[in-house]
């Protein structure tokens, strides 16, 4: 709150200039709660989406995993097709 020593009692009565100091102070408590408050919901709304973000995460390492056992699972082939094979894709 203000000093006490600014109170001028040329420009006003007791009171009022308490009052005024008084809103002021109230105005400038709830303007930090609410900006308190929204950074919070804020705070929250980026924890969430990393939760989710670490789900899908979670989710596409084990899908991986299925994908290289069913991978592992097919019969063998060559890497690369034979030479005969490329020969006759050259040939006219």
């Amino acid at each position: 709150m203000e000093s006490t020593e600014r109170f001028d009692a040329t420009r006003g009565n007791l009171r009022s200039w308490l009052l005024t100091q008084s809103h002021a102070r109230a105005v400038e408590t709830i303007r930090s709660l609410t900006a308190r408050r929204q950074r919070e919901i804020n705070d929250a709304h980026k924890a969430a989406r990393g939760a989710y973000d670490m789900q899908h995460e979670a989710w596409d390492v084990v899908l991986a995993e299925d994908v290289k056992k069913a991978l592992g699972e097919l019969p063998r082939r060559s890497a690369a097709p034979s030479n005969s094979r490329i020969s006759k894709l050259y040939v006219h």
